[in-house]
């Protein structure tokens, strides 16, 4: 194998180092940016799991407070991923029932009062 040597100009020699040195800083970066990618990369798979880990507790819960609240079934078709089903909607109270049933209990609360006062008169 031959030798080639070529004769740079010491600008030439010292733009050479210069876009070297440029190179071996942006790997640098690269591997830095590539290292942080896995860091965060594990961190997402980590949390998944820790959700998924979850996900049944909070089905229960969320069972649990459908048997706390007064609602109302009716069945919807779902087409959810092609597959088509029956998904029941819960339905709570609307603002108006809610506040009708509130006026019923002040009603009640103030035929209440009316009785006792007449039962201290009479």
């Amino acid at each position: 194998m031959k030798k080639v040597f070529i004769k740079l100009t010491a600008e030439e020699a010292i733009a050479a180092k210069k876009e070297f040195l440029s190179a071996q800083v942006n790997m640098l970066e690269l591997l830095k940016r590539l290292k942080a990618y896995k860091n965060l990369r594990r961190r997402e798979l980590l949390l998944k799991e820790k959700i998924k880990m979850k996900v049944p507790l909070i089905r229960q819960g969320q069972k649990e407070i459908e048997h706390i609240f007064p609602i109302e079934a009716m069945t919807v078709e779902d087409n959810l991923g092609g597959i088509p089903t029956k998904t029941l909607i819960k339905k709570l109270p609307t603002r108006e029932e809610f506040q009708e049933i509130q006026d019923n209990k002040n009603i009640e609360a103030q035929l209440q009062e009316i009785k006792e006062k007449l039962a201290q008169f009479g």
